[in-house]
C-alpha cells in the first residue's frame, strides 16, 4: 500500500514539471493506478500538490544537511550547497513555482527552515573568518545574495539557457561578487 502511495506521488512529482495543469486522471495513468486508487490516498489534486510539495522540501532540506555534514573545506562545501540549491530549484521548477507564487498555501516547515537558515549562517560566518570574503559583508548579505544568484539561475535554466553554463556563470558571480 505504500508502495502505492509513493508511485502516485513520484507520478505527480514527474507530471508536475512537465505540466503544472496536469489531471489527476493523468497522474493516476503514469502511477498505473485507477483514478478511483488515487483518491484512497488523496481527496483532490490540492492535497496531493501539498504532499508533493512536502515530500519535495523534505529531500531538499535532507540534501543540504548531509552536504553540511561532510568534512571538507568551506569554500568546497559553499560550492557544494551552490550546485546542489541551482539544481534541485531548476529540476522541480513547480514546487519553486508554486513557492513563489502561493506561499501562502505552500509552505516549507518552519522548523527545518531554521535548522537550514542557521546552517547557513554559520557556514557563511566560517567563510568571512577564514578571509574567502570581504570582511564588511555580514553574513546576512552574503546569505540574501547567494539566495538571488540562485533564483537568477533557475530562471535563466527556466529560460532555456544550459545548466553547466549557468552554473558556472551564476557560481562566478557569486564567489566574485563576495570577494569585491
Amino acid at each position: 500500500m505504500k508502495n502505492t502511495k509513493e508511485n502516485i506521488i513520484q507520478a505527480a512529482v514527474l507530471l508536475l514539471e512537465e505540466d503544472k495543469n496536469c489531471s489527476l486522471e493523468e497522474i493516476a495513468t503514469k502511477a498505473g493506478v485507477s483514478r478511483r486508487t488515487l483518491h484512497r490516498y488523496f481527496d483532490g489534486k490540492e492535497e496531493l500538490i501539498i504532499v508533493v510539495f512536502n515530500t519535495l522540501a523534505k529531500k531538499y532540506y535532507q540534501g543540504i544537511l548531509e552536504i553540511i555534514a561532510v568534512e571538507k573545506p568551506i569554500f568546497e562545501t559553499v560550492k557544494s550547497l551552490f550546485s546542489y540549491d541551482l539544481k534541485m530549484f531548476s529540476s522541480h521548477s513547480t514546487v519553486y513555482y508554486l513557492y513563489e507564487n502561493f506561499n501562502d498555501k505552500y509552505k516549507f516547515n518552519d522548523e527545518d527552515i531554521e535548522k537550514v537558515e542557521a546552517e547557513a549562517i554559520r557556514i557563511f560566518s566560517k567563510l568571512r573568518k577564514e578571509g574567502h570574503c570581504n570582511k564588511k559583508l555580514n553574513t546576512q548579505w552574503i546569505n540574501a545574495y547567494f539566495d538571488s544568484i540562485i533564483h537568477l539561475g533557475n530562471q535563466q535554466i527556466q529560460n532555456g539557457i544550459a545548466y553547466k553554463k549557468v552554473e558556472k556563470t551564476t557560481w562566478q558571480l557569486f564567489w566574485n561578487g563576495i570577494r569585491i
